[in-house]
């Protein structure tokens, strides 16, 4: 027999390494966001390591199923049923058993059973002391167990359920050892105290102590390999979230999280890290994690799935299910323990609308050629179809093994597994979609703050630059612009003003210039660097020459040599707006002066000097 406490141990470390494991693979999406390409090889290649988890899972989980014929209590017994409990040697003189029991003479608060052991195999594991019963963990107060034996003597215990739940079985099972002293077991008496609903009674049975726990062994490490990749999931797609801000991951991560809840919970899992766990605090966690789960399923969808994957009406339909499966979270918290027998019909009924809305909304995005909703359908077809199948059982169409929500758990982790590939699919085209937008934004914002006759920046692009120390600002006025105008028409005078912005255009490409703009008319304005206003301006008088010369060769019309008047004023410590007036009185100094020269101001004070450049003298 496999010690409970090596059980503990084995699934601890397993957990250990698959919280190294997300914590590692969490980092590795933040590091790798730069590069698409990364993305895709990462998430493939963890792929291939959570299928091969998934795999392990299965074959886990298909170790559960009975490897010996497993003796029910409540199909070979005889039932009485009361609405006070009966001590034993009450029942025993009572002659109204029900010898072929139904389901719905077991709906009362207080349940015997009484099974006579003819089995020899049973009786031999009663001598070994390897017996052990077990059923459905499902909330209920306590359980009275009452032994006769071959020799003649008798034996009664009580567990309340505190001590049920520290023999925690497989999956949502308990399995109570029996303490029979190495005796035969001749009859077995149970009385079931106050449950939730028929399924304790119902799926009791008698088990070999060996083959409960290596059950409980192969089930624990299925569902925190399965919790492991519901957690890797979730994960992903918050490290994900930090870099995109999609809602979508969001939400998909609330998912992952709340479905790991729901596993730890349901299964066993949550005894190994919180023994004082009562069953009804498992239930209601449970129950209201995977109502909370699905709710989350609907807002994922609608943000999923493309802008106009579904129509206003098919996305109200949707929403619908937002209300029912939130109520459902909050049924079994507070009704639990008010309408018993009742309670888990009511929460299954609010979820029977869910497979409907679920198939409605992916057959209307299929039709409308949506290419999202098709990972969506891969990804919870199955799940939502185990899902139903629960929703009849938890109605109480049907009764079926343990070994049926295994699957279940099975088809949630397969899901998050998908999704987390879907999920990245759909970063990679948001992120092309945005690179789009953007690329089209920065176009935009080129045309709005481009000059179209000269191509250089405009005011806009002007009014946007930022200043530095040992920046000056440059205003260049064309002299006599009207007259060329006038006296040549606008052609011509357009054909003037590209050869300044070329030129312009051709200092900003030798680093003469950092900026060159035109900022209306016949003015242009430019940044230069320089230790003073007189290195500006010479530098200046340079180029304001040979733009004239430009001038000269390439509008050959022209009768009189095309001059420029220049100001330079220094840009740092100052506003924008004084460093403009200063310039634009130095340029006004150079009309004053005669035109075609440069002035500057060593100082951006309002009361600087303005000097004529030497150079152009």
């Amino acid at each position: 027999m496999c010690p409970v406490s090596g059980v503990v141990n084995y699934v601890r470390n397993i957990s250990r390494l698959w919280v190294r494991n997300i914590v590692s693979s969490a980092w590795d999406v933040r590091s790798m966001w730069p590069d698409r390409k990364i993305i895709h090889n990462v998430v493939y290649m963890k792929r291939g390591a959570v299928l091969l988890c998934l795999v392990v899972s299965v074959f886990f989980l298909g170790m559960t199923t009975p490897a010996q014929a497993k003796e029910s209590v409540f199909k070979n017994s005889c039932l009485l049923a009361s609405d006070t409990p009966l001590d034993v040697v009450t029942v025993k003189q009572r002659g109204d058993w029900n010898c072929k029991p139904t389901k719905e003479a077991a709906r009362y608060p207080y349940v015997w059973l009484r099974m006579n052991i003819d089995s020899p195999a049973l009786r031999d594991l009663s001598k070994a002391g390897d017996l052990e019963l077990a059923s459905d963990a499902s909330p209920f107060r306590g359980l009275m167990v009452h032994m006769e034996f071959t020799d003649g003597s008798e034996s009664s215990h009580y567990y309340d359920a505190q001590a049920l739940a520290r023999h925690f079985g497989a999956g949502t099972w308990f399995s109570l050892p029996l303490d029979t002293k190495g005796r035969a077991l001749q009859a077995l008496y149970v009385r079931v105290d106050k449950p939730m609903g028929i399924l304790v009674s119902e799926m009791l049975e008698l088990d070999s102590g060996a083959h409960a726990d290596g059950e409980r062994l192969s089930a624990l490490v299925s569902f925190a390999l399965v919790v492991g990749m519901m957690g890797l999931a979730a994960f992903y797609c918050a490290s994900l979230f930090i870099v995109m801000k999609a809602k979508f991951i969001l939400y998909h991560a609330f998912t992952g999280v709340l479905l790991a809840l729901y596993t730890i919970a349901s299964s066993s899992l949550i005894f190994l890290f919180f023994p004082g766990t009562t069953l009804w605090v498992r239930s209601g966690l449970s129950y209201g994690c995977a109502a909370l789960a699905m709710a989350m399923l609907v807002p994922f969808l609608l943000s999923f799935l493309e802008r106009d994957a579904l129509s206003p009406l098919f996305k109200k339909i949707g929403m619908s299910f937002t209300p029912f499966a939130c109520f459902a979270a909050l049924v079994v918290p507070i009704f639990g323990e008010v309408l018993p027998f009742k309670i888990r019909p009511l929460y299954h009924l609010l979820f029977v609308p869910g497979p409907i809305i679920f198939t409605l909304v992916c057959v209307n995005a299929w039709r409308r050629g949506s290419i999202a909703v098709r990972y969506v359908v891969l990804a919870w077809a199955l799940p939502v179809a185990m899902a139903a199948e629960r929703v009849l059982r938890g109605l109480n169409f049907y009764s079926a093994p343990i070994e049926w929500d295994y699957g279940f758990y099975v088809a949630m982790g397969y899901e998050s597994i998908v999704m987390v590939m879907a999920v990245a699919w759909r970063v990679s085209q948001l992120r092309r979609e945005r690179d789009r937008a953007l690329a089209r934004r920065d176009e935009l914002t080129i045309l709005a703050e481009t000059d179209g006759l000269t191509g250089l920046p405009n005011r806009r692009s002007f009014d946007r630059q930022e200043w530095m120390e040992k920046d000056h600002l440059v205003l260049l006025d064309v002299d006599h612009f009207k007259l060329v105008n006038d006296q040549h028409g606008h052609l011509i005078g357009d054909a003037v003003l590209k050869v300044i912005g070329r030129e312009l255009a051709f200092a900003v490409e030798d680093r003469i210039l950092v900026r060159a703009w035109r900022l209306g008319g016949e003015e242009f304005g430019a940044l230069i660097v320089s230790e003073s206003g007189s290195q500006a301006s010479v530098a200046m008088d340079e180029l304001r020459q040979n733009i004239t010369a430009a001038v000269a060769h390439e509008v050959s019309v022209l009768k009189k040599p095309l001059t420029l008047s220049v100001g330079v004023a220094p840009a740092w410590g100052a506003t924008l707006s004084r460093t403009y007036r200063l310039a634009d009185a130095a340029l006004y100094r150079s009309k004053a002066l005669g035109r075609d020269r440069v002035c500057y101001t060593q100082s951006n004070s309002e009361k600087s000097t303005i000097y004529e450049c030497i150079a152009a003298a």
